[in-house]
């Protein structure tokens, strides 16, 4: 299954195998399938952007399939176990 069309741009056309076509033949997720085109185009499209967002998708994967705390998440607990910590220290 060759996809020859592709509208806005030439970036998926230039690939020995698109990145739809790779998620179709995978059964993969809305999700998966993300992260598989923002890594496939970072280098002709959207740069550290498109890294970013592939980043963004797998991080949705860990938390909605793996019950993973978001990055977000982790750094919050961390900043109220040093304040925790800090507020604990002053006390005694």
């Amino acid at each position: 299954m060759k996809n020859n069309k592709q509208i806005g741009g030439s970036h998926y056309k230039e690939m020995g195998i698109q990145p739809t076509e790779y998620a179709y033949a995978n059964d993969m997720r809305f999700l998966e399938a993300n992260v598989v085109k923002y890594v496939s185009r970072h280098r002709f499209k959207g740069g550290a952007m498109d890294i970013k967002k592939a980043i963004h998708y797998l991080e949705m994967i860990l938390e909605w399939e793996y019950n993973e705390p978001s990055v977000e998440d982790r750094v919050q607990q961390k900043a109220e176990e040093c304040l925790t910590d800090k507020v604990t220290y002053r006390v005694l």
